[in-house]
């Protein structure tokens, strides 16, 4: 139903983003690629209907909207409904932690993993200037492709879905 991203990041200047809406990325900020169309798995490039953007705008700040999706394909970008945010800088400054819960539904109306299904994936930790306005430096999980991760799917990588209740069994 839902799509949780934790995340503990090391900052020196810890949850700043004083970007505009339109631009959340430039700020401390989490980016989630996501592909919906598994059957697309052998055709990586260019962007295409079902591939998302998620922005978490890593601030304590409550006067940007925090979380937005970007379609790709279709330039168009929203706030998901129902979407929650839990941000804390760490109590010695040199970071922060957070946790996100996105549902399926507010991604894509009708779309949700299959148990045991897959999704093209990737993400990145973008640190920002110590204004928070302007990006600095982005860390993405797999190769870059010259900083056009977002404008291609080339480089992602799959993810695999499995239940909750599954997960939980494996671990005890």
């Amino acid at each position: 139903d839902t799509l949780y991203l934790a995340c503990d990041v090391n900052d020196p200047t810890p949850a700043v983003n004083r970007a505009e809406a339109a631009a959340l990325w430039s700020g401390d900020c989490l980016e989630a690629y996501l592909s919906t169309k598994p059957e697309r798995f052998d055709a990586r490039g260019e962007l295409r209907a079902g591939d998302y953007i998620v922005h978490i705008a890593c601030t304590e700040s409550t006067a940007l909207p925090r979380i937005e999706v970007f379609d790709c394909s279709a330039g168009r970008q929203w706030n998901p409904k129902g979407a929650t945010l839990a941000l804390a800088a760490r109590e010695d400054r040199t970071g922060y932690r957070f946790e996100a819960a996105i549902p399926w539904e507010a991604i894509e109306s009708g779309w949700r993993p299959a148990p045991d299904g897959r999704a093209l994936w990737d993400w990145s930790i973008g640190y920002s200037d110590p204004a928070g306005s302007t990006a600095a430096f982005k860390a993405f999980w797999t190769p870059e492709t010259g900083g056009a991760n977002w404008r291609t799917t080339a480089s992602w990588d799959t993810a695999m879905f499995e239940s909750f209740d599954r997960v939980i069994r494996r671990q005890e």
